[in-house]
């Protein structure tokens, strides 16, 4: 009975034991949780340029007319075309030149302009070394898109007579004369003056004025 009870008390007693080391263990290591937040970092903005756009069409050249200020007479080609003002040496030694004084008003003669004018100084050069007739000069004034022919006004009072040059040019001389065309306002900025220093000579054609070059 002796051992009986002795091998009683040593299971108690390791029972015992075994329940305080499970508690131990239980209590020496807590479970921890640990939450970790994982955020992905922003990539790099790309913008697409825009789509190519088709280039505007250009817009159409206005046409010559006589209510755009911007129209030019049509020059003709072939004979020298130059600005007032400009000198024009023929290869015989004759030079010419057409200059434009500017505009003025007469009582008389100019009713298609409403009395305006443009005034003309027309200059012949004899370089060709002997005595010449510039007589034969001659001048057509025109103006305006439609290349409309100025009527040319005659004022002796003024000095414009239509009778251009009327006596014979030593060598080394300049002769000049004035005469005066009516021009309205709307053919002001566009005027074509042919002026030829001896009609019907092929050596001495005509010379283009214009004050749209």
């Amino acid at each position: 009975m002796k051992n009986r009870s002795a091998t009683i008390a040593g299971f108690g007693i390791l029972a015992f034991y075994l329940a305080g080391c499970s508690g131990s263990q239980d209590g020496a290591q807590p479970t921890v949780t640990e939450t970790i937040t994982v955020t992905s970092s922003p990539g790099p903005t790309i913008t697409e340029p825009p789509p190519p756009t088709s280039s505007p069409s250009p817009s159409p050249r206005p046409t010559n007319s006589p209510s755009s200020t911007s129209s030019l007479t049509p020059r003709p080609d072939g004979p020298p075309v130059l600005g007032f003002g400009e000198p024009f040496d023929y290869s015989d030694g004759v030079t010419v030149n057409v200059t434009n004084l500017g505009t003025d008003y007469v009582d008389s003669g100019a009713e298609s302009s409403g009395g305006q004018v443009v005034v003309l100084e027309l200059a012949i050069t004899n370089n060709t070394g002997e005595a010449w007739d510039p007589a034969g000069a001659d001048g057509t004034m025109t103006y305006g898109a439609e290349g409309v022919t100025a009527d040319e006004v005659f004022s002796y009072e003024n000095g414009w007579s239509g009778g251009y040059f009327t006596s014979t040019l030593l060598p080394g001389r300049t002769a000049t004369v004035n005469t005066a065309y009516a021009i309205p306002n709307v053919g002001l900025g566009d005027l074509v003056f042919e002026f030829t220093p001896e009609s019907g000579s092929w050596e001495r054609g005509a010379v283009f004025y214009v004050s749209q070059p």
